[in-house]
């Protein structure tokens, strides 16, 4: 349950997977772990869609930045 909480906040990528095996391991050892194995599927599937919202918003705006005329952007600028 610790890596599934932590990984909320950080290296969710690494820890949501971790939480999910831990908590599998310890309920084949008859322990509860269902705490853990939720947050670690919450965590990783979080995870997962914030690097890929980065992605595609890092690409849009290298899109804009690399593609676009300048003075399409900035509405005219000086007279050409």
């Amino acid at each position: 349950m610790i890596l599934g909480a932590v990984g909320l906040f950080a290296a969710g990528i690494i820890l949501g997977p971790l939480a999910i095996y831990y908590a599998r391991k310890a309920e084949k050892l008859n322990a509860p772990a269902t705490a853990g194995k939720v947050l670690g599927w919450i965590t990783t599937i979080l995870n997962v869609t914030g690097l890929a919202l980065f992605l595609y918003f890092s690409w849009v705006v290298l899109d804009f930045i690399l593609y676009s005329e300048p003075n399409d952007v900035w509405g005219g600028g000086l007279a050409t």
